[in-house]
């Protein structure tokens, strides 16, 4: 369910993170690593970190609940995929392309002859990695750096597929979970305080620290029944932060405490603050593009302040992050399941023409089945296997016709009961359990009708299902 379905604070919580991300880099922006200001922006900086790994603890949460909710590889990868590529790539077009060739020191020649121009794109798209452009902010406080902003989403991908690996594996059992985090968090500690590995290596550094918020964020969504999220929970924690504020132990407190009290706000259902769910989830918007317009800026208006940075900084950067939400973000996160279903039946025809494929991979790492309570399920298994025999080519094409002839049919019924069916028919799992046990005894009526006019390859297999009585959540 989206966050503007659910009445809690985490679309408000990303948003007011993204703009406290925001205003410190500006600071970064005009003064760079000036000796005279390396206290104050040392301080900043931290808080920036702290920022970040609020980003990442959510994360761990939302998402962990999510690919419970809905344990199906391909979606879940797309679902990634779509939150993060789509207005990265927007974004590294209009640098590149747009506003470079009017902002640069270079030639318009020497700007378009240059390699890196044409890399720009590709590499912060694929590596998410910002690289250098010709011309381009070379006497800026901060160097020649376009957007530093995104150096952390290679963690938050590599964050992803470690989740989604687990999740294939039937290691996001609560009686699971806590055995290979608690190996996780021991190498974190003698990581960090018994070797040097992390002053060696700065990714290594960055990845325990994030990489820690996140697990944190999986844990609490794991083990909500028995670790509540309650006010007297944030003092506990923030005073345990604080207590160890000047010990050596004090980065994984403070992180714990971060997430939690982050986790503890957004988890809150007061309507005023929930009010900004009728607005879109502008937090991405604001990361990618603050940097870029903030040393646009600063080239425009050589000397500003750091206060009328902020003031020209704030609305801007606002103004584009609505503009790519409701014109970029929101249309491909409304058909991302759509999108996975085109993805799977172009992938199935492959297999169906005759063509070697592995249609399992798609929806299943290893296909491990265990229990969630009362309830059991194949993770990651929600799809119809390959046909046993492939089908000639006149017979696939005879088929392809047969379902576009049927298309309104398919797009009015199927659609509609897809959401509905995902114990009572092993498809498409992402139905609520409240709209489950409404539409439950509509299913097998409306589902004798669409059968008849679907085509036969793109039918949900059907399985048994028995409600379970007594039910409890662990």
């Amino acid at each position: 369910m989206s966050d503007q379905a659910r009445p809690n604070n985490f679309r408000l919580l990303r948003f007011l993170t993204a703009l406290t991300v925001a205003a410190t880099h500006c600071l970064w922006i005009v003064y760079g690593f000036n000796p005279s200001t390396e206290g104050t922006l040392g301080i900043l900086i931290q808080a920036s970190h702290c920022g970040i790994c609020i980003f990442f603890g959510l994360s761990g949460y939302l998402i962990t609940s999510s690919l419970t909710e809905r344990p199906n590889f391909l979606h879940f990868t797309v679902s990634r995929v779509i939150r993060l590529c789509p207005l990265l790539i927007f974004s590294s077009f209009l640098i590149a392309f747009v506003f470079g060739p009017f902002f640069t020191s270079a030639s318009f020649a020497d700007y378009y002859n240059d390699w890196r121009l044409w890399a720009y794109v590709p590499v912060t798209s694929l590596a998410y990695s910002d690289m250098t452009l010709p011309g381009l902010f070379e006497n800026a406080p901060a160097g020649g750096e376009v957007n530093v902003s995104i150096w952390t989403l290679k963690y938050e991908i590599i964050a992803y597929i470690a989740l989604g690996l687990l999740a294939a594996l039937g290691m996001l059992h609560h009686r699971i979970v806590w055995i290979w985090s608690a190996l996780a968090i021991a190498a974190f500690l003698y990581i960090s305080y018994f070797t040097q590995l992390r002053a060696e290596i700065p990714f290594l550094m960055h990845g325990l620290r994030f990489g820690f918020a996140f697990l944190i964020g999986i844990l609490l969504y794991t083990y909500r029944p028995i670790l509540p999220i309650n006010l007297i929970g944030v003092f506990l924690v923030i005073g345990f932060a604080v207590y160890t504020n000047s010990g050596s132990y004090m980065e994984p407190f403070r992180i714990i405490a971060l997430t939690y009290t982050a986790i503890w706000f957004g988890s809150q259902r007061a309507y005023l603050l929930n009010f900004y769910n009728r607005f879109g989830d502008y937090s991405y918007g604001i990361f990618v593009f603050h940097w870029p317009i903030a040393q646009l800026v600063l080239q425009t208006n050589p000397g500003i302040s750091y206060g009328d940075l902020l003031i020209w900084v704030m609305p801007l950067t606002l103004g584009f992050a609505v503009v790519s939400w409701h014109g970029v973000e929101a249309p491909l996160l409304a058909a991302r399941f759509t999108i996975a279903d085109t993805v799977y039946r172009w992938y199935h025809s492959l297999s169906v023409a005759g063509v070697k494929t592995r249609t399992s991979f798609l929806t299943h790492v290893s296909a491990p089945t265990y229990q969630w309570g009362k309830r059991g399920y194949d993770i990651m298994t929600s799809y119809p296997a390959p046909e046993a025999n492939p089908q000639t080519p006149e017979q696939v094409a005879s088929r392809l016709s047969l379902e576009q002839q049927n298309s309104q049919q398919y797009n009015r019924h199927f659609e509609t009961i897809k959401r509905q069916r995902y114990k009572a028919f092993g498809y498409l799992p992402f139905a609520s359990s409240r709209a489950l046990e409404t539409a439950a005894p509509q299913v097998e009526t409306v589902t004798a009708s669409v059968r008849a006019e679907v085509p036969a390859s793109f039918r949900p297999q059907a399985t048994s299902y028995q409600k379970p009585t007594n039910y409890r959540k662990y």
